[in-house]
């Protein structure tokens, strides 16, 4: 069979699996869920009515999901493994798959066989150039079927939370047999309200007495080793979705904590966000059983001594010397300026009236020309002598 036609199986696979059916191969495909041991579920809540911000939450949310599978095994996912995504409303017994497939890949196999698996010469069972599209495919599928979930417009009475996680875990083994849960997703806001636990009574009780009530009647979920991440948490119930107070906020969170402990979880996140691709954004509970080595205080340094030798005593003789001035110099005066002399008044004075003098009464002219000449020519004549 052709590279093309496997993957048009494995296409067809997915497609009859969201109609309905169960995780299975079609005749010629490759089936991934061989490979595969343990599942990721999706749980999420439709019972609150979500806003732009809840929607953008739970978009985020899917995106950190999908980025988690894509990386495989260094996420804690491996090929193979199955993906479910399950509705939450107000009765456990409509808790049914939306969405139920095993994420493609193949498993590890020797450089051999993964460079005939890469050229495609039909020698391996498992392709990865063909794992890889049917795993885009997979994601496509994922984000869309989740994404729908939130235009259910119905209006919920109530909000069974506690006995639709039994329900739908009660069937997975441990996390030591095949088969058992690797991660389990919730996006809901926390808030039961419920016949057999209706709210505020998860907040206001002690949460063992409350667990002890869900004990007895038969409401245990079975998370043994998975881990529970939890997203869309902190706000009401309300229409104006207000966040919950710093009361409420601690009391439900320590319930829900509690209750996903006792019910085997390894590891239990609560969060406004998914951080499933930033882990330090986290705010997790870790419940391993690992010894964790206690943090190195950090040594406390006593103040140095002072010191004694003469390069302290000039550094000190200076520092005093700079403020000695500050201390015994005081700002000097502000100087204030006499006012200056009063202007003396402009005297008028009156015009004189000067008056030319007529031609008679000015001195006749000498013959200057004339004298001139005789003085050159006696001159010349005594040099001619």
């Amino acid at each position: 069979m052709s590279a093309c036609g496997r993957t048009t199986a494995a296409i067809m696979a997915a497609t009859v699996m969201l109609a309905g059916g169960t995780p299975s191969a079609q005749p010629g495909a490759v089936d991934y869920c061989e490979y595969g041991k343990r599942t990721n579920l999706i749980l999420v809540d439709l019972t609150p009515a979500y806003d732009g911000t809840d929607r953008s939450v739970f978009a985020e949310g899917i995106s950190a999901i999908s980025q988690v599978l894509e990386r495989g095994a260094e996420n804690h996912s491996e090929a193979g493994d199955v993906v479910r995504v399950v509705p939450i409303t107000d009765a456990s017994v409509q808790a049914r798959p939306v969405f139920e497939a095993c994420l493609p890949g193949c498993p590890e196999k020797s450089v051999v066989n993964s460079i005939v698996s890469a050229i495609g010469l039909g020698l391996s069972e498992c392709s990865e150039v063909i794992a890889e599209g049917d795993r885009r495919n997979f994601m496509r599928t994922l984000a869309r079927t989740a994404g729908e979930l939130l235009n259910d417009a119905r209006v919920y009475r109530y909000s069974d939370i506690t006995r639709t996680l039994a329900q739908v875990t009660r069937p997975y083994g441990d996390a030591a047999s095949s088969g058992g849960l690797r991660n389990v997703y919730i996006f809901s806001d926390l808030i039961e309200h419920s016949r057999h636990l209706p709210w505020p009574a998860i907040v206001n009780e002690v949460p063992d007495n409350v667990l002890e009530r869900l004990r007895g009647s038969g409401i245990e979920p079975n998370l043994s080793g998975a881990t529970v991440h939890v997203f869309g948490f902190g706000r009401g119930h309300d229409r104006a979705r207000s966040p919950l107070s710093v009361g409420e906020e601690s009391r439900l969170r320590g319930f829900w904590s509690s209750f996903f402990e006792a019910s085997g979880a390894v590891d239990v996140r609560i969060e406004h966000r998914l951080a499933g691709s930033a882990p330090s954004r986290t705010r997790s509970t870790n419940l391993a059983t690992e010894p964790t080595t206690p943090p190195t205080p950090v040594p406390v340094s006593e103040p140095p001594a002072p010191r004694t030798d003469a390069a302290a005593r000039n550094a000190q003789e200076r520092r005093a010397a700079v403020r000695e001035p500050a201390e015994s110099n005081p700002l000097p005066p502000r100087r204030i300026d006499p006012p200056p002399a009063p202007v003396r008044p402009i005297v008028e004075v009156e015009p004189r009236t000067v008056r030319t003098p007529t031609a008679r009464e000015l001195p006749s002219p000498e013959p200057v020309a004339a004298r001139s000449e005789v003085q050159w020519f006696g001159r010349f004549r005594d040099c001619d002598g």
